[in-house]
């Protein structure tokens, strides 16, 4: 004895299941960015870290100052 399976998927609900899946790659995709940005900046932070190991840190000077000069009047 067969039986037929009768299944139906309104437009609407097709829609919402259609941007679910697309929202689900783009997603994947932002995620694993992510990480592999920071596992990048990480082993690149380490490395420099290892090279620069006994130097001196230079000093910044005043243009990468986070904090505005002001001028003299």
């Amino acid at each position: 004895m067969t039986r037929a399976l009768l299944a139906y998927i309104d437009p609407g609900s097709g829609a919402i299941l259609l941007q679910v899946l697309i929202a689900a790659v783009i997603g994947g995709i932002a995620f694993v960015g992510r990480i592999r940005n920071f596992l990048v900046s990480t082993i690149t932070t380490v490395i420099k870290g290892r090279r620069g190991h006994g130097e001196r840190p230079s000093e910044t000077s005043k243009a990468d100052s986070p904090v505005p000069q002001r001028k003299a009047a």
